[in-house]
Formats: C-alpha cells, structure tokens, sequence
C-alpha cells in the first residue's frame, strides 16, 4: 500500500511534488505550532501557580539618611536640598 502510494508520487510531475511536499510541511508545522502554544500555557499556568503559593517575606523600605516623606515640606525647600544637609556632615 505505501509502495505503491510512494511509485504514484515519483510518476507526478515535479512541481506537483513540490506542491505536495509544501502542503505536508505546512500542515505538520500547524500541528507543531499549536502543540508548543498548548505546552507553553500549561508551563505558564504551573509556574503561575507555583508562583503564588510561594509566601514572600514583606521586605521594609529603606531608611535614606533619616530623610522620609513625613520630613519633607514642599514649601520650606526641595528635597534634593534636605538629602544634602542631613549627609553633609557625614560625608558621601
């Protein structure tokens, strides 16, 4: 049976050939393309999930040299300015 489908095909012209070759690779790269999106996802989906059954420590905000947003007074002066005055007399 597959010998004798193969002998048809080296009756047919070239081009018919080629046409049929490129059909083939079409279809067998589709049906790759959507195995790889179906794998991809379900990779995706674990790592999500393991993602968020992971309990992350909460992490503090720094401290920069004492300056804080509570410290901070647009109308006095900039804050660049208050960052430069408290490290000024411990040095960069």
């Amino acid at each position: 049976m597959i010998k004798s489908f193969i002998e048809k095909l080296r009756a047919l012209p070239e081009a018919q050939r080629k046409m049929i070759f490129l059909m083939v690779m079409t279809i067998v790269a589709m049906i790759m393309i959507f195995t790889l999106a179906q794998s991809t996802k379900n990779n995706v989906t674990q790592v999500q999930n393991s993602i968020r059954s992971i309990d992350f420590p909460e992490i503090p905000a720094p401290n920069f040299g004492g300056v804080s947003d509570s410290i901070y007074n647009e109308s006095t002066m900039d804050i660049s300015e208050e960052i430069f005055l408290k490290m000024d007399g411990e040095g960069f």
